[in-house]
Order: C-alpha cells, then sequence, then structure tokens
C-alpha cells in the first residue's frame, strides 16, 4: 500500500511540473485583438437624416471576442443595440453585419473565406477562382477587408462605418425603419 502511495505522490508531482513547464504560445499576429483597439465609450452627437437635426450621444462599444463587438447607442428617443464584426483595413477598422443581420441586410450568409485579420503578403487559400470579380484595392488584396468586400458581397452593397483607431473615433448610421419609411441617425464622436 506504502508503494502505490509513492507511486501516486510522484504521478502527482510529475503532472503538475510537466503542466506548469507547459507554455501556451499564441500565434495570432495581434496578440490584441481588433476588438480591444476599439473597446470603449465613444461620446459624440447622432444626426437625424430626415430632421438634419443632431443630439448628444454616446456609443458604448464592448469585447464579444477578439473580432466582434456590441455597440449600444443611447441619444434622446434613441435606444439600439448591434453586435458586430470588425475587419482590418489599413489605418481603420470596419464593420458589417454578422449572423442573422447580415443575411437580413445580405440576403445570404457569410461563408468560411471570411477572416478579419489581414494575411501576410503571398498567403494564398486556393479560393480566387470561386471570387474572381475583384473590386478592391487589388495592390492590398490580402486586406481583411477588401477579402470581405470580395468574398461576402455583391458589388454595391451597402456598409454603414467604421471606427478610426489612431484617433479613437467612431462613425456610423444606423438605418432606422417607421412604417415605410426609411431613414437614418448617424453617430460621429471619439472616445472618452
Amino acid at each position: 500500500m506504502k508503494v502505490i502511495k509513492n507511486v501516486l505522490f510522484v504521478s502527482l508531482i510529475v503532472a503538475t511540473v510537466f503542466a506548469v513547464s507547459c507554455k501556451k504560445t499564441d500565434t495570432s499576429p495581434d496578440n490584441t485583438g481588433l476588438s480591444n483597439l476599439v473597446n470603449g465609450t465613444y461620446s459624440g452627437e447622432l444626426k437625424n437624416s430626415q430632421t438634419n437635426l443632431s443630439v448628444p450621444a454616446t456609443l458604448d462599444v464592448v469585447v464579444l471576442n477578439d473580432s466582434m463587438i456590441s455597440m449600444h447607442c443611447v441619444s434622446a428617443g434613441f435606444d439600439t443595440t448591434m453586435h458586430m464584426m470588425l475587419y482590418e483595413n489599413k489605418d481603420s477598422i470596419m464593420m458589417c453585419f454578422t449572423g442573422q443581420d447580415f443575411y437580413n441586410e445580405y440576403g445570404h450568409n457569410l461563408d468560411n473565406h471570411n477572416f478579419c485579420n489581414s494575411k501576410p503578403e503571398g498567403w494564398h487559400s486556393g479560393w480566387e477562382g470561386e471570387h474572381d470579380h475583384w473590386w478592391g484595392d487589388q495592390n492590398n488584396m490580402w486586406s481583411a477587408w477588401n477579402n470581405h468586400m470580395n468574398t461576402q458581397h455583391n458589388q454595391g452593397d451597402q456598409h454603414y462605418g467604421g471606427f478610426n483607431p489612431n484617433n479613437h473615433t467612431c462613425n456610423y448610421s444606423f438605418k432606422v425603419k417607421s412604417g415605410s419609411l426609411t431613414y437614418s441617425e448617424t453617430f460621429s464622436g471619439a472616445i472618452k
């Protein structure tokens, strides 16, 4: 019995040493994630496209994962929350719908050619034959935003805003439906 206890004790020590000595390496190109670059509370104004009037507004951006956020915009008479997917685009971070909201806006679902972080130069996935209608910046064809536009959208599809993480600003036009009328409430602001 004493031998079994000693073997179990030694096994426990070896397992503990092994577990502690293993190091997890993050291989993603950007350990901070796109969402962390835009996370925070933005203060600004909301401009109504019908009345052309602007009112003070707040936009709270919360991280859902490394490339998805929740946006909650509040002002007098306006309160909405949306989940958005983020995409690198040079010095900007662009946004697009996800899930059912993407389907409702564009009439189809996202496919597996969608990525949020730009791929390194020379990266090749083999999908070019399926997507030979390139209408983005052909000199920067591996940017996440150009890939998103070419693999997930038809030419002319609308997008409604994005972030500039360098100056901590956000601009986004929320579509509002009131009966048969559709107008926009456009938020413009900077992080507090």
